[in-house]
C-alpha cells in the first residue's frame, strides 16, 4: 500500500496540522489536535516547491 500526500489539497498553507475542526473552533479546545502527524513546509511566500 502507497500513501501519497495530498500536497495539491494544501497548496496554499505552510503548515498543515490535524486535528477536529469542531472541537478546535467551536469548544476552544486546543487538545484536540493531532501533533503526532503534521507537515511543514519551507518555501517562499508565492513559490511552490513542486
Amino acid at each position: 500500500m502507497e500513501f501519497k500526500l495530498p500536497l495539491e489539497r494544501h497548496k496554499e498553507h505552510n503548515m498543515v496540522v490535524h486535528g477536529w475542526t469542531d472541537f478546535i473552533y467551536d469548544k476552544g479546545s486546543w487538545t484536540s489536535l493531532n501533533t503526532g502527524v503534521f507537515l511543514i513546509e519551507q518555501a517562499l511566500p508565492g513559490k511552490h516547491p513542486l
